[in-house]
């Protein structure tokens, strides 16, 4: 038993001088997308280190919002956590060197796509790719400073209208006061006795609050975060994501779809938005299964390319689920 045990630790030693070989040479590896969760922060402790040092993450501010969350359960705490006042602030961040990764919200279940993470993306394409995707369960919790009968609920106008029927339910009587984020709710509930928040439970957490209940939206709610980096993973990719520009004229996004259909590849998530400062002109955002080594994927790429105005591979990425 203890040869045994003394060969798997070679092999470990092994295995992280050859880790840190590659992460200084080609930057940090992805963390494998089947990596248990007890695993992942210790793991992507060790990638930081052997890169040079704990990973730098950018996200949408301020602590103890969702985009914190999802910081946190992917990155396990072992990152330098770097908040944003907004997300094309978060990606400038990324583009300038500040942080060697960010965190952005991608598409929500219920309101769609975020514009200005879109927007991001497409003035960024050149420099900054997706290194994995996080799908982000959005709990929203009522969290108090102590017990006792609540008078106040302070909370972001969204995450207050998705719990406004448990609320009218519960708390009749208390007063909804919409504050700028549910982070802010959470600070404002633990200066005041008789007040509470519908925050996220990093947020009760960082305020110390204590959660009176849980899950108080009255459908499921999931948001796809991207994290970006300078780099891709498409050893481990199972999705990839493109944004492209076609002519102004009749079949000409057909013809650029049309590659993918002829090679049964599957789209999961096709999004207009507008090219800023050219009115009725717009960036096309595709998602797809696959991964751009792929052999049909390579080949639809290079298709797509010919067809359209302009195209960017924006990276093949594992996709990770909380």
């Amino acid at each position: 038993m203890g040869e045994e045990l003394g060969r798997a630790l070679r092999e470990l030693i092994e295995a992280a001088v050859r880790l840190e070989e590659v992460a200084r040479r080609v930057g940090p590896p992805p963390v494998p997308e089947d990596t248990p969760g007890w695993l992942r922060p210790a793991l992507v402790r060790l990638v930081g280190l052997a890169a040079g040092g704990s990973p730098r993450v950018s996200f949408l501010g301020p602590r103890g919002s969702f985009s914190h969350e999802a910081v946190r359960a992917v990155f396990g705490g072992a990152a330098r956590e770097m908040p944003a006042h907004s997300i094309s602030a978060a990606v400038t961040m990324l583009v300038e060197g500040v942080v060697d990764y960010a965190v952005v919200p991608y598409e929500n279940s219920i309101e769609g796509p975020v514009g200005e993470t879109l927007r991001a993306l497409a003035e960024s394409a050149d420099v900054v790719r997706v290194w994995a995707e996080y799908v982000h369960p959005i709990v929203l919790v009522l969290a108090a400073r102590s017990d006792g009968e609540v008078r106040k609920v302070y909370g972001h106008p969204h995450a207050l209208g998705e719990a406004r029927d448990w609320l009218e339910r519960n708390l009749p009587h208390a007063e909804l006061i919409p504050v700028a984020s549910t982070s802010k709710a959470a600070e404002m509930a633990a200066r005041e006795d008789g007040a509470a928040a519908v925050c996220s439970r990093l947020a009760a957490e960082l305020y110390g609050l204590r959660i009176v209940a849980e899950g108080l939206a009255t459908r499921p709610n999931f948001t796809r975060f991207l994290v970006l980096h300078h780099r891709d993973n498409p050893e481990t990719g199972s999705k990839t994501s493109i944004v492209a520009a076609v002519r102004h004229e009749p079949g000409s996004l057909y013809r650029l779809l049309e590659v993918f259909a002829e090679r049964r590849i599957n789209l999961t998530m096709i999004y207009s938005y507008p090219v800023p400062g050219s009115p009725w002109s717009y960036y096309f955002f595709i998602d797809m299964e696959g991964s751009r080594r792929d052999e049909k994927i390579r080949e639809a790429l290079e298709e797509a390319e010919k067809r359209a105005l302009w195209l960017r591979v924006l990276g093949s990425y594992p996709v990770l689920h909380g």
